[in-house]
């Protein structure tokens, strides 16, 4: 709004006003069109400030455009830069440990040989049984060798990228008949889970593949809602049985109740509404948020934070 016009208008209606007036009532008018001079002064100063800070508008929103484009991209050559990092130092660990297992393979097999050579140097030795060291190299021999071929294919089964993944066989999968006979087993011993999981598929049902028929799939409360009223339910009639709909409703607890509830009621009704039908959201059961566009800020609201002295000084680096 342009005060400086509306005091100037004051000023042409007072000064209109004391030339018809007798003196008494020119000199208030006179002193009354000082103190507007005065105001229409200040106005004027306040206009030389305010002006700039309302005409540069559109280049500060560029500089902060500018500089939040400049943030975004440093910060994407930093995620980059440190995702590659990560990604290094968990391949330098994966190679570690696998060079660790081939290493401590390579100790087994030098241990073994060891062994060997220690007990040949027995068979030089009088009293020793020449039976109990062949026996003792055959044994140590057999077990060092089967040790040595389990931690090959233990490294062998390992994930070449992680060498702390392990590489699993998928399992077998069950035929049709084999299927049916877990299903007869799981009713017979009353195994519910068991039986679920075989109602559908051999991985068990998954959304809306669990619902049964005249129900609909929630994907927000994981629930199978009923597409129909219940028959005999209280408040329902013929003429507003269109307008019910299944609410969730969550209490203090994180605890979520459904029941039915009409739609067209009141929303500070007991049980509330959402005043109509449209008003009402099937995918979160409950009625539609309302936005606003606009959102207040106060000064000890904590949104609203002034900027540094020097946060905007390299805007113009790239």
């Amino acid at each position: 709004m342009d005060l400086k016009s509306a005091v100037d208008l004051q000023k042409s209606l007072l000064t209109a006003i004391g030339k018809d007036a007798n003196e008494q009532d020119a000199t208030t008018v006179a002193q009354i069109n000082l103190s507007l001079n005065a105001l229409a002064n200040n106005l004027t100063a306040a206009n030389s400030a305010i002006g700039p800070t309302l005409t540069y508008q559109q280049e500060v929103k560029q500089i902060l455009d500018r500089e939040d484009t400049r943030l975004t991209t440093k910060k994407s050559a930093v995620d980059s830069a440190y995702a590659g990092q990560k990604r290094m130092v968990s391949l330098t660990d994966s190679i570690t440990a696998k060079n660790k297992a081939y290493n401590f393979l390579l100790f087994i097999l030098v241990l073994i040989l060891l062994i060997f050579v220690i007990i040949k140097h027995l068979y030089t030795i009088e009293g020793i049984p020449h039976a109990i060291l062949d026996i003792l190299n055959v044994v140590i021999i057999s077990l060092g060798f089967i040790y040595c071929i389990y931690l090959y294919m233990d490294i062998q089964r390992r994930y070449n990228m992680d060498f702390n993944q392990v590489t699993l066989e998928e399992p077998v999968k069950k035929t049709p008949e084999q299927l049916q006979k877990d299903a007869e087993k799981n009713a017979k011993d009353g195994n519910l889970f068991g039986l679920a999981k075989n109602s559908n598929t051999a991985s068990g049902c998954r959304g809306s593949a669990c619902c049964p028929t005249g129900t609909t799939f929630n994907e927000k409360y994981n629930v199978c809602v009923p597409n129909m009223v219940p028959f005999g339910t209280s408040g329902v009639t013929g003429e507003n049985k269109d307008n019910w709909r299944y609410f969730a409703t969550t209490d203090a607890n994180g605890a979520v109740t459904y029941n039915w509830r009409d739609s067209t009621s009141s929303t500070s009704a007991t049980p509330a509404g959402c005043g109509a039908a449209a008003n009402y959201d099937a995918s979160i059961l409950a009625c539609k948020v309302a936005t606003s566009g606009f959102t207040t800020l106060s000064g000890n609201s904590g949104n609203a934070k002034p900027f540094s002295a020097d946060e905007f000084a390299d805007y113009g680096r790239v």
